[in-house]
């Protein structure tokens, strides 16, 4: 499965001229059982003449399980995200919006838009190194009886890193906290790292692994902490 999708891993920090990837994965298993699984992931990063950029990602997966008599669907999310960045001398603004669903974690719609500044530092160890800090408005809706709605104004803080290890292979990761401004004991912490290995001049293959925390999540069946590691294909159009 693909893990939470990585926007920072997104970025083209060095974007040049506008760019299309897509990445895909399926697999199909029949047996006793009919087992199908598909996933895409489609970016778009923008260049305006000014050097704003504008960067656009549609994910979604889907899975379900069949025999005989049963369909029963395993997973099915999708996400929207579209965030504009602005530079100046030393430092960007950026404005961001977001979409999805998600019917594991029962929900329904999750849609968030907020502003943020974001700044790079330099490193000799590391091809890049940014940080990131900003407020968000974050409206959530789940699938549960009664029905639960969520409404919050949320810091969100970020870091992330990449380097080319050599010229085939690429790592990067992203830590980001978030919490509720009102009630700080509400918080998120994230971790989603990618290794890339490029096999063709337009194709990689991805690792990715995500991890995070939530320390009072709105339903309580849910687990505070959850992991995700996927592999995935890489086309670059």
């Amino acid at each position: 499965m693909f893990a939470q999708v990585n926007i920072e891993g997104m970025r083209n920090n060095d974007l040049e001229t506008s760019n299309l990837s897509i990445e895909f994965n399926t697999n199909f298993e029949k047996s006793s059982e009919e087992d199908f699984e598909f996933l895409s992931l489609i970016r778009y990063n923008y260049l305006f003449k000014n050097k704003a950029t504008l960067l656009a990602v549609v994910e979604n997966e889907y899975k379900y399980q069949k025999d005989s008599e049963l369909k029963n669907v395993v997973d099915n999310k999708g996400l929207l995200h579209i965030r504009y960045v602005y530079p100046l001398d030393h430092l960007s603004i950026e404005s961001f919006g977001q979409i999805e669903f998600d019917d594991f974690r029962s929900i329904i719609r999750r849609n968030l838009f907020g502003l943020g500044i974001r700044y790079s530092k330099e490193t000799k160890l590391l091809d890049s190194l940014f940080y990131g800090v900003g407020m968000m408005h974050e409206f959530e809706k789940y699938d549960v009886n009664p029905l639960v709605k969520k409404e919050l104004i949320k810091s969100t803080s970020y870091v992330t890193l990449s380097k080319q290890l050599n010229s085939n292979i690429y790592l990067g990761s992203t830590s980001y906290i978030q919490f509720d401004v009102s009630n700080i004991d509400q918080y998120r912490i994230l971790n989603i790292s990618e290794l890339a290995v490029k096999v063709s001049e337009r194709i990689d293959i991805k690792f990715n692994i995500d991890i995070r925390y939530d320390a009072k999540p709105v339903i309580g069946n849910i687990e505070n902490t959850y992991s995700n590691f996927s592999i995935g294909i890489v086309l670059f159009i």
